[in-house]
């Protein structure tokens, strides 16, 4: 009996102290709760704070050609619609058409100064400029499609920077088209260009000089006037030059040279890409790498257009090319000019030699 009752005077007396002690325990873990809470949300306010959002931007673009025109509407404007795609619409490229913000050989200026963030041009139209890059575009180098000759410059401004080209940023480079002879008289071999009188630019006039040539300045605008009245006998072009100037009126043939290749490119300013945020930059460089094939597309979709568009106007025009035996004579003949360019490079302190070597060995078989 008394042993009952100790047990029950035991047990009314350490009660409360078992409920002070559990309800210790509860409010340690509601509290322990609270505070990982609080460093969760204090966390995620944090990140939110270290990524600040980014501001949809407009970048101009500086093109030569009009709206309509394959090169403006399968290349140019796809890149637009590229970039405002592949940033979420963070990038707007808005063009400017005609000639209206740059004209041809004024755009590296033009994004220098700040009138272009981006657009068309071509290094060709530099000449002097960037040393390199003439010794690349001069005749005698074989490359025997686009896509060859697109990867090597691509791969060749990186290997062998000019001076002064770490101010663009290259979207994409690429061929300018197949080149050659658009003449009054079929070309259709080698011997046919001698005693010729040509329409050419500077750095294509050495070369037809060895092949005894006569080279003519002639602007784009008098090319077909000085064919109709005989002046010169043959422009050297590329071939969608035929139908934007309406040559198949007063030529009969085209002859295809290749061994003639210039470029064609979308830049975009260094500083301007630098400026943007780590994100964006990684998406512009998705950008450039669908961009080369975007620029071989239209390249292949240009040619065929020019054919198309001359033999409409034209069926009796001809497109001619030169067996392999001539094309490597022309090669030969080159090379004593690119050797002397190479020279000049060395002379200047730079690696003329290298790149000579390089390019040689870059040539398609």
């Amino acid at each position: 009996m008394k042993r009952n009752l100790l047990c029950r005077v035991l047990t009314v007396s350490l009660l409360p102290a078992l409920i002070l002690l559990l309800s210790a325990c509860g409010g340690s873990s509601s509290s322990s709760n609270s505070d990982a809470d609080a460093e969760s949300e204090a966390a995620a306010e944090a990140t939110e704070t270290d990524v600040p959002p980014i501001d949809p931007i407009t970048i101009t673009y500086a093109s030569n050609d009009a709206p309509g025109a394959l090169r403006y509407d399968l290349l140019e404007q796809k890149f637009a619609d590229l970039m405002a795609e592949k940033t979420n619409g963070l990038i707007t490229v808005e063009i400017y058409p005609s000639g209206s913000l740059s004209k041809p050989g004024q755009l590296l200026d033009a994004i220098k100064n700040g009138t272009a963030d981006t657009g068309m041009d071509s290094y060709t139209r530099y000449a002097g400029q960037y040393p390199y890059f003439d010794l690349l575009t001069a005749p005698g180098w074989k490359f025997s499609t686009f896509e060859d000759f697109t990867d090597t410059a691509n791969d060749f401004i990186k290997e062998f920077p000019d001076a002064g080209t770490d101010q663009y940023k290259v979207i994409v480079m690429c061929d300018a088209g197949q080149f050659g002879l658009v003449s009054t008289k079929p070309i259709r071999t080698i011997t046919d260009i001698k005693g010729k009188s040509i329409r050419n630019t500077a750095q294509f006039i050495p070369f037809f000089d060895k092949l005894s040539a006569s080279s003519v300045d002639v602007s784009s605008g008098e090319m077909y006037e000085a064919l109709r009245l005989n002046t010169i006998d043959a422009v050297n072009t590329n071939n969608h030059a035929i139908p934007t100037f309406h040559l198949d009126e007063v030529c009969v043939s085209f002859t295809a040279l290749p061994i003639e290749h210039t470029d064609f490119a979308i830049f975009m300013s260094q500083s301007l890409y630098d400026s943007l945020a780590e994100t964006l930059q990684a998406q512009i460089d998705e950008v450039c790498e669908e961009m080369k094939q975007i620029a071989l597309d239209y390249l292949y979709a240009a040619t065929q257009d020019a054919i198309d568009t001359t033999l409409a106007s034209n069926p009796d025009f001809e497109f001619l090319e030169l067996s392999d035996e001539d094309i490597n004579s022309l090669a030969e003949t080159a090379q004593s000019i690119l050797e002397s360019k190479a020279a000049d490079l060395d002379g200047k302190g730079l690696r003329g030699t290298d790149a000579f070597e390089w390019l040689k060995a870059r040539q398609s078989e």
